[in-house]
């Protein structure tokens, strides 16, 4: 046989891709690239967030009535709630309202929320209804409002002179994550 003759045969039996396998390899390989730098980018972008359940918690709240404390006016009626679990959220990684068994938040603009640390010095506070949300924290002195929260801390929750009943459950307060936090956290407020 020819050398010319071999040399066309060898050259059509080497046969490529198809085009539209090879359309079809690009694109996941593309999708497949697009997924691995989206994992590995979302963190550092900001966008995941932390539950905040599993990294703060309320201990088991008491009734102050008028103590004149920090976070509880003379003659008011409060709650005092310690910290129970707190790894890393800070107040401003979470407004606080209270509502009742029924739902319905009862938590006013008259109320305050204030955390206070072991020497009763403010740490932040925050007016209702929803403090924190809508008018923001405000920081102590010598704090900051992206401090984070330490199981030294109480929270004070005063509610004004007149006394809230809802029977035949008590009120609860929530904690819902802002920000970089998701996920809520609730503690049952006894009567006053």
């Amino acid at each position: 046989m020819n050398a010319r003759i071999r040399r066309g045969r060898l050259r059509r039996g080497r046969r490529g891709v198809s085009p539209i396998i090879a359309t079809i390899l690009l694109v996941a390989i593309t999708v497949i690239i697009a997924a691995v730098l989206y994992t590995l980018l979302i963190p550092l972008l900001g966008h995941s967030t932390t539950p905040l359940q599993s990294n703060f918690a309320f201990g088991t709240p008491t009734v102050r009535t008028g103590t004149g404390l920090v976070g509880c006016a003379s003659g008011d009626y409060c709650w005092s709630v310690p910290l129970q679990t707190a790894n890393g959220p800070a107040p401003s990684s979470m407004s606080l309202y209270v509502q009742n068994a029924s739902g319905y938040t009862v938590s006013t603009a008259s109320w305050n929320f204030t955390f206070i640390d072991a020497s009763n010095h403010v740490v932040a506070y925050s007016p209702g209804p929803q403090a924190g949300s809508s008018q923001g924290w405000t920081a102590g002195p010598g704090y900051a409002t992206n401090n984070a929260l330490t199981l030294s801390m109480t929270l004070w929750i005063d509610s004004g002179t007149t006394p809230i009943h809802a029977p035949p459950a008590g009120c609860i307060l929530y904690a819902a994550g802002q920000g970089s936090w998701s996920g809520s956290v609730q503690a049952s407020l006894p009567y006053r």
